[in-house]
């Protein structure tokens, strides 16, 4: 759990596209993502799919085993309103859940999901650092 100086709609609002990546995560994931790529489509009862390319997605090709792998080249992005999301990275997943202090203070929980327990000091660094906001 973490608190934040902002308004918790930003906090939403900024994973509904992938301009900060650039910038706010520009010494770990940005290398893999494309330019502000994402496709987005509304589902039912307020939730919003998103599909975020790696820049592996150039290897895809149609009627291959890669195309029936798609998910080794994408994160999967569910935000289910009016506060919350989950973003499948492949080998695990991450919720967040944004509450309003006040208009300008946010308490912000993440929580991991792993199909396997971490036990490695290596893997324990790993998923700090999918969860690091300023890397």
């Amino acid at each position: 759990e973490r608190e934040f100086q902002t308004n918790w709609k930003l906090l939403l609002d900024m994973n509904l596209e992938l301009y900060h990546v650039k910038h706010l995560h520009k010494h770990s994931v940005a290398k893999i993502f494309p330019n502000n790529r994402v496709v987005l489509e509304n589902h039912q009862n307020g939730m919003l799919l998103g599909l975020l390319p790696r820049v592996t997605i150039k290897e895809v090709v149609p009627g291959t085993e890669h195309e029936s792998r798609i998910f080794d080249h994408v994160h999967v992005f569910f935000f289910m309103a009016p506060n919350a999301y989950f973003l499948h990275k492949g080998d695990h997943i991450l919720l967040v859940k944004v509450f309003p202090v006040t208009q300008d203070r946010t308490v912000c929980q993440m929580s991991f999901y792993t199909p396997h327990e971490i036990t490695s000091d290596e893997h324990h660094q790993y998923m700090r650092n999918n969860i690091a906001l300023d890397k």
